[in-house]
């Protein structure tokens, strides 16, 4: 039986402009590597590498921050977008909480859309693009503070000011 190889990509940020290094890593070694001049090919490259290699494990180095590892992004039981707000609606604190997760990433990162949730193992995913994720952080809000979970509050509402 053959051993499945883990990889792993790696951003840099290089100097003071929008210019990163990408570089695909089978753990011990550089399998692959791009400079990329923005965030929006920097974006583009990681996911179509993530989906062509099935990885899930993206790190960012960044020498202003300390080194930041995205989390999983979940699946959902739903084939198609637009059934997904039934899920949505029976999963409220999933989702709000995945939001804040995935806004709070994508303010790390500087990150100009997010993946927010794959339909069912498809590599399909539902994605939100940054003009978007105060209305989505306003929503989890309400949802919080009816639910009186209060440090998620909290946490919304310093990525809100964060935007």
């Amino acid at each position: 039986m053959e051993k499945e190889l883990h990889m792993e990509i790696h951003v840099h940020k290089l100097g003071k402009g929008r210019k990163f290094k990408v570089c695909l890593t089978d753990g011990a070694s550089v399998v692959q590597e791009e400079v990329v001049d923005s965030v929006k090919s920097r974006d583009e490259l990681v996911w179509k590498w993530c989906d062509l290699y099935s990885t899930v494990d993206i790190i960012i180095h960044n020498p202003k921050t300390k080194e930041f590892k995205f989390s999983e992004i979940p699946s959902i039981p739903v084939l198609e977008e637009a059934d997904a707000e039934e899920f949505f609606d029976e999963n409220e604190d999933f989702v709000y909480g995945r939001i804040a997760q995935a806004v709070h990433e994508g303010i790390v990162t500087d990150a100009t859309e997010l993946r927010l949730f794959e339909l069912n193992g498809t590599e399909q995913y539902i994605t939100s693009k940054r003009e978007n994720w105060e209305a989505g952080l306003r929503s989890a809000l309400v949802y919080f503070e009816k639910e009186e979970k209060y440090e998620m509050c909290d946490f919304v509402m310093k990525l809100i000011d964060q935007l």
